[in-house]
């Protein structure tokens, strides 16, 4: 059977700086360009609408939008990339606004924000969109999928600045 639609994830990126104390924003960052879309989508796509492949069963929570990870390197994004490419100096926010924008548009919006006290002392240059894999828990890591990746701009992150992340996510034809 010849497979007639293709079925493409993409996301957008806004990226907003503010100051911690007034809420006044102080910069706006707008990625444009389409995000990278990782193969850790289209597995937890999969994932979703088949729950059990006949040799495993998924339990379809994992796969829920969970949380953005914020990062200091800037390597390119790459499909096959599963984590963000920091070694070290990563944060994990819970994702604390879902919008679905139009029964049938496929749009989901996510927000997380960095408050004063997160990410402290270090640059900000990638972020990534994440399931909730196999614990209640968006500090651990343990069974995520990345959804999608992206570097931006340096953001030098202090306890002066909250920065807010809204990830648009879509799946099309």
């Amino acid at each position: 059977m010849e497979n007639v639609d293709k079925v493409t994830p993409k996301g957008l990126l806004k990226i907003q700086v503010f100051d911690s104390k007034t809420g006044k924003e102080i910069r706006e960052l707008r990625v444009e360009k389409p995000n990278l879309i990782t193969q850790g989508s289209k597995k937890a796509l999969s994932r979703l609408l088949v729950q059990d492949d006949g040799v495993l069963t998924y339990d379809p929570t994992y796969n829920r939008l969970w949380a953005i990870y914020v990062g200091d390197d800037n390597t390119a994004p790459a499909t096959t990339q599963t984590a963000l490419q920091a070694a070290v100096n990563v944060t994990k926010k819970e994702i604390t606004s879902f919008t679905i924008t139009g029964e049938y548009s496929g749009i989901v919006e996510v927000e997380a924000t960095l408050t004063d006290s997160d990410h402290n002392d270090k640059y900000l240059r990638e972020c990534g969109l994440f399931t909730r894999g196999t614990l209640d828990d968006p500090a651990s890591s343990a069974g995520v999928s990345m959804l999608a990746r992206q570097v931006h701009g340096d953001i030098y992150k202090t306890s002066a600045i909250t920065v807010k992340y809204t990830w648009r996510y879509q799946i099309t034809t």
